[in-house]
């Protein structure tokens, strides 16, 4: 149009940016679309969260199934090559703060460059299939206090993401949890007779491993 307003709009499904100069970023794209625990999901959009933080060069995004749980991983190439600055926790608080917690990956993995198709776009079925490292636990352990403490604290670390784990963090919001792990967790906890009693509403009103005991 000559007076430069376009009559047409076309939804390219790239996900972008304008930087101070006015040049347009590319951060992905926003038609990979999953759905998880009911919600459905673009992949994209968290990929574009993730590439906007500090420390973040690429990142991707894929659903996967490890340990019979349906989760959100996500693949970063730190910028400049340095992983030290992409803490699980401190990437999860960072995204909660514009993002549903639906959407926020429960797994945080590094790498040198991500996989990719002949046509440049990003190899989502390999990173799939690709095996996950080792978690890393650089915080010391609480130790508990009290025995229940102790049986709740081994429910915890077999279903949330490996981490240490505080027993006044929020199991939801700190620690990466869901209701699926939730429901997981209280299985595992009420297979204890003495903590037969403990409902899915006492971990949502309670929230903390120390206020459940």
């Amino acid at each position: 149009d000559p007076d430069g307003a376009d009559k047409v709009l076309y939804r390219s499904g790239d996900a972008v940016a304008l930087d101070a100069n006015g040049d347009i970023l590319f951060r992905g794209r926003i038609d990979d679309q999953i759905k998880i625990r009911g919600f459905r999901v673009e992949l994209g959009e968290i990929e574009a969260r993730l590439a906007d933080l500090e420390g973040v060069g690429q990142a991707a995004v894929v659903m996967r199934n490890d340990d019979g749980l349906d989760q959100l991983v996500a693949f970063l190439v730190p910028e400049g090559g340095n992983s030290a600055g992409l803490e699980p926790k401190v990437l999860r608080a960072k995204l909660r703060e514009t993002l549903p917690s639906y959407m926020v990956p429960a797994r945080y993995e590094a790498m040198s460059e991500l996989p990719r198709l002949s046509s440049g776009k990003v190899n989502r079925n390999e990173l799939k299939k690709a095996p996950l490292a080792p978690s890393e636990i650089t915080e010391e352990q609480e130790e508990p206090r009290t025995e229940t403490e102790a049986k709740l604290l081994d429910a915890a670390k077999a279903v949330l993401p490996p981490q240490s784990i505080p027993f006044d963090a929020d199991f939801f919001t700190d620690l990466g949890g869901h209701s699926l792990l939730a429901a997981k967790f209280l299985g595992l906890v009420r297979q204890h007779a003495e903590l037969a009693s403990l409902t899915l509403q006492d971990v949502y009103a309670a929230r903390t491993l120390r206020a459940m005991a």
